[in-house]
């Protein structure tokens, strides 16, 4: 699960070499299959919330793999936080593809 390697970098964990490339190729083929979709009307929001994810997922990795080359704690503190907006934008996501395909209550 990419949800993994993007917890670890929010952690500050040391996600390196071929994990950190495999989780970057994973979530660069997520945001393409995302971008390839066209969701109905009621449920674009929530695609527009997990392109998102995937994007800031994207862009923790690419911080994550400069702060392990450049040592910057700056950057490393950056990764993290795009990796915590990345979680929190992907589970507001499936809170509400969950809720729109339970079924509804018993009168």
């Amino acid at each position: 699960d990419v949800a993994d390697e993007i917890g670890a970098v929010k952690a500050l964990a040391g996600l390196k070499g071929r994990r950190l490339s495999n989780a970057e190729k994973r979530v660069l083929a997520l945001e393409a299959g995302l971008l390839l979709i066209r969701p109905p009307p009621e449920l674009e929001a929530v695609h527009g919330l997990l392109v998102s994810s995937a994007r800031l997922m994207r862009e923790a990795l690419r911080l994550h793999r400069e702060a392990g080359s450049s040592r910057e704690a700056a950057t490393a503190q950056n990764a993290s936080a795009a990796a915590a907006g990345a979680l929190l934008l992907l589970d507001a996501g499936r809170v509400r593809i969950e809720e729109f395909f339970r079924p509804p209550a018993a009168p």
